[in-house]
């Protein structure tokens, strides 16, 4: 089992974004396997042979600006692995090609010390937005090395795709009595993202956001 998604894990990062959701399920079963984790794995597995065939391609001779997505679900896996955290996904095109995507749990501050562990989001304007601050800090190492290959057409502020009205209205400063009271205050790189205008959140409806990808 382990070899297994690990091998899946590889094809993840090089080329197989499509899987990314899927390898993040099976992955939070690494400690225990369990049966039906196993023939999720074999089902990837087939998969795989059956679109053995996709690529990540791009055109010759057009200049398709940058894209930039984000998405969350809220608490929609039901494992008891899980905890119901939320699932982060994001997604960077460049010249119409796939350049970087993940699929993640989500990581957030406690709401105690005590807890000592990562939990569930109590809202879903909360997961959404630190999944923009996630996604944000993948996208900020991409501009390194676009900028480390001579590119000049990285954009900033970056303009992040996301369709929560609550998560743009929070990351565009516009959210006069916010009731996101539950981010914890250690959690100031949210702010900060906002307050040095690092990214403009822009909507985009749920039917395009292709982040969505890497959440169901």
């Amino acid at each position: 089992f382990m070899t297994a998604v690990g091998c899946i894990g590889w094809l993840v990062s090089t080329g197989r974004p499509d899987i990314a959701y899927a390898h993040s399920r099976v992955s939070q079963h690494m400690a225990n396997p369990t049966k039906s984790a196993w023939d999720a794995v074999k089902h990837i597995c087939r998969y795989l042979k059956g679109a053995s065939h996709y690529v990540l391609s791009a055109p010759l001779n057009e200049d398709i600006p940058w894209q930039f997505f984000c998405d969350s679900d809220f608490a929609g896996n039901t494992e008891p692995q899980n905890r119901r955290r939320s699932q982060n996904g994001y997604i960077a095109i460049e010249n119409g090609a796939p350049v970087l995507w993940g699929s993640k749990v989500s990581s957030v501050a406690f709401a105690h010390p005590d807890i000592g562990e990562a939990h569930a989001d109590m809202s879903s304007g909360a997961a959404e937005v630190y999944a923009a601050a996630n996604a944000t800090l993948e996208f900020l190492y991409l501009s390194y090395i676009v900028d480390e290959m001579a590119l000049e057409d990285f954009p900033m502020p970056i303009p992040l795709q996301l369709d929560n009205t609550t998560a743009e209205a929070f990351a565009n400063n516009s959210a006069f009595k916010s009731k996101l009271k539950l981010i914890d205050a250690r959690q100031e790189w949210v702010r900060t993202l906002r307050n040095k205008n690092i990214l403009q959140a822009v909507h985009v409806d749920t039917k395009g956001n292709l982040a969505d990808l890497f959440t169901k």
